[in-house]
């Protein structure tokens, strides 16, 4: 629980051990690959801040949609690899 009535803004609370702000909380995050060998469902990783079930809200939480789905609690995460 925190003070914001939706999503916080970027880099609102400390990095974790490895460096990474906001990894979990703020929206689920569409993921590139695929929930089955069908090709039907899209993964999605991750709790939103609407999320009241616990485990919804761990960075390991992996769920499925149908990909077209859209709306205030789900999002992506920009990576920018830095070379060593």
């Amino acid at each position: 629980n925190d003070s914001f009535a939706t999503t916080a803004p970027v880099i609102s609370f400390k990095p974790n051990a490895f460096g990474i702000y906001d990894l979990e909380g703020n929206v689920t995050e569409w993921c590139s690959d695929w929930h089955n060998e069908k090709m039907q469902f899209r993964v999605f990783r991750g709790g939103h801040w609407l999320a009241s079930v616990p485990n919804y809200l761990l960075s390991s939480a992996r769920m499925q949609n149908s990909g077209n789905v859209h709306g205030p609690i789900f999002g992506f995460r920009v990576v920018l690899e830095v070379a060593p």
